[in-house]
């Protein structure tokens, strides 16, 4: 397996700085990829929040901004710190939270499939 630089890129991945998390270690980088494709946390988020559970959303976001920033997905990182900022602000509705979670959403399907085309055999 290897990766598609530029489809990554083109993505809106930042492939640079992702690669540099992982110290320069392609194959080690492309096992986060990997990763990435089976995580769940934007459905915990989602069932936090139908339970009005604020401290679960906002783990479960905190938890996909630390992978998404490592990843150099620099969009879906921002978009979980505004969500991450909001609740540990205290400063929030639960449709307010809803509303960014759901831009997560539709962002965090756009970089799996982003992440699934750029993994090549």
């Amino acid at each position: 397996m290897g990766i598609d630089r530029e489809a990554l890129i083109s993505a809106g991945i930042n492939y640079d700085n992702g690669l540099r998390c992982f110290a320069g270690k392609e194959a080690l980088y492309e096992k986060y990829l990997k990763k990435f494709m089976d995580d769940k946390l934007v459905d915990t988020a989602k069932e936090a929040l139908k339970v009005s559970d604020f401290q679960g959303a906002l783990e479960a976001m905190h938890a996909l901004k630390g992978e998404t920033g490592t990843l150099g997905m620099e969009k879906l990182y921002g978009l979980c710190q505004d969500v991450v900022t909001l609740i540990r602000n205290e400063n929030y509705t639960i449709e307010d939270v809803a509303m960014i979670v759901s831009n997560i959403n539709q962002e965090y399907e756009c970089m799996k499939c982003a992440v699934k085309n750029a993994l090549v055999e």
